[in-house]
């Protein structure tokens, strides 16, 4: 399935899922710092395996030092991006 075939809400929850993932503790290791998870997101982008837009509007916030807790904090963080930008 292409990129662009997966509804959007789905492409803004698979990145939201990911970069959850990588960021809480888990019973097997601990929390990633923000950087090294959102590197391991841009290269899932690049291997066609998460949408790039939505890429972009997570890595804004996390370069700028904004730390992303929550999943659904997330979601709404990426869709107000998207609607204020106007994507």
């Amino acid at each position: 399935m292409k990129t662009k075939d997966i509804p959007f809400q789905a492409r803004i929850l698979q990145v939201a899922d990911v970069y959850t993932a990588l960021t809480e503790d888990r019973p097997y290791r601990k929390s990633l710092e923000p950087a090294r998870a959102l590197k391991i997101v841009e290269n899932m982008v690049q291997a066609n395996q998460l949408d790039g837009i939505v890429h972009e509007k997570l890595r804004e916030p996390v370069k700028n030092g904004y730390h992303l807790t929550g999943y659904e904090g997330l979601i709404e963080m990426i869709t107000q991006k998207y609607t204020y930008d106007g994507v």
